[in-house]
């Protein structure tokens, strides 16, 4: 029942520029593999974050998708800036911006209570060892992980090398000067 919901809330929402619809089909993610990553398991696996926001995060069981939940402002703001975001991804087609897939709302009646979230493609579908993970903000006020979290911050670069220098990323070649490039704007 929930996937139907789902689905044909999407299915309603595939027209228009800046639509999560339009996002998808720019970075070549298919409506119908979209659905079936998130819909055809309801088997995901939890994120256990130490985000201060109180929201959950989850990947769908294939690992292609980051599921956030989102308060209603949350939801609002994005919405918003949805036109501008598609515009500056169309113009920057190698941005290293979050993918933003889908927004979506559930009604659930057992809580009465209608949950909303974000679809984002997983930077960690990948067929690389992932030996650690980042939440980088770009800020170091607060933002040091406490003993025992699994997910590090900005504060936490600046340590993780050896003898506690910062931390050196090999991004591989050609990566470098792509990746300064978009950290300076």
């Amino acid at each position: 029942e929930l996937m139907i919901v789902v689905q044909e809330k999407m299915a309603a929402r595939l027209e228009g520029l800046g639509t999560p619809a339009a996002i998808r089909a720019h970075f070549g993610v298919d409506t119908h593999s979209y659905v079936r990553s998130l819909c055809s398991q309801f088997s995901f696996i939890e994120f256990i974050a130490n985000s201060r926001s109180g929201q959950f995060f989850f990947y769908s069981a294939d690992g292609k998708y980051m599921i956030k939940t989102q308060t209603k402002e949350e939801c609002t703001f994005l919405r918003r800036i949805l036109p501008h975001y598609y515009r500056h991804v169309i113009q920057n087609p190698a941005t290293m911006l979050t993918r933003f897939y889908g927004m979506h709302r559930v009604k659930m009646h057992h809580i009465r209570r209608k949950m909303r979230f974000v679809v984002m493609g997983s930077v960690f579908a990948t067929r690389e060892d992932v030996k650690c993970m980042f939440d980088v903000k770009g800020s170091t006020v607060g933002r040091a992980a406490k003993p025992g979290e699994r997910v590090l911050k900005d504060c936490d670069l600046h340590r993780m090398g050896p003898d506690g220098a910062p931390l050196k990323l090999r991004l591989g070649h050609g990566r470098r000067e792509h990746f300064l490039m978009q950290a300076k704007h």
